[in-house]
């Protein structure tokens, strides 16, 4: 989920609704009424007001009960396809953000232009904290490969306790 959302517009901001059979013990309140998963999840849906659901298999929503359009759901694979002129055939993609970026800021070399890095972490145990934090690119996709040409990307490993220094605001805007 969180390598499709690096790759769409809406990124960070696109949210993440889990699904459950029953409630887990985290989200019931002591001495509150209990609320039954179907209507939690549906709840989720009401308060979020998403354009699109995607499914990370084929008719969940269906099978958790969630009252949402069935047009309106799609899947990861629709959301990675391109059209004859390769574009994105649902919403907006970090391809064709990059396009544009390149077109108008990158094209040219400057003198002191942004430094753009992918960070990751070098223990792997934090893998996950980084791709929630800063994105990770789907492999079975070309999008790391476009953004790296196109705003001229570098990898870099921090250790795991290095992670806050990249949220300070002179480097958050060089972070993929």
């Amino acid at each position: 989920m969180f390598e499709m959302n690096s790759s769409l517009w809406g990124g960070a901001f696109n949210y993440i609704i889990p699904l459950f059979k029953s409630v887990p013990t985290r989200y019931k309140q002591k001495y509150q009424k209990q609320i039954a998963a179907k209507a939690m999840i549906n709840g989720f849906i009401e308060a979020f007001q998403p354009d699109y659901v995607v499914e990370t298999r084929a008719g969940q929503i269906r099978g958790y009960g969630v009252n949402f359009p069935e047009k309106r759901s799609t899947s990861f694979d629709e959301l990675l396809a391109r059209d004859e002129q390769n574009r994105c055939q649902v919403g907006v993609d970090l391809r064709s953000i990059c396009h544009a970026m390149y077109v108008e800021q990158f094209q040219f070399v400057q003198r002191h232009g942004p430094e753009v890095v992918i960070p990751t972490c070098k223990d792997s145990r934090y893998a996950l904290l980084f791709a929630a934090m800063f994105g990770a690119f789907p492999e079975k996709s070309d999008v790391a490969e476009v953004y790296v040409d196109a705003l001229d990307a570098k990898h870099k490993e921090y250790e795991a306790l290095e992670y806050p220094d990249l949220l300070i605001h002179e480097n958050s805007s060089r972070c993929g």
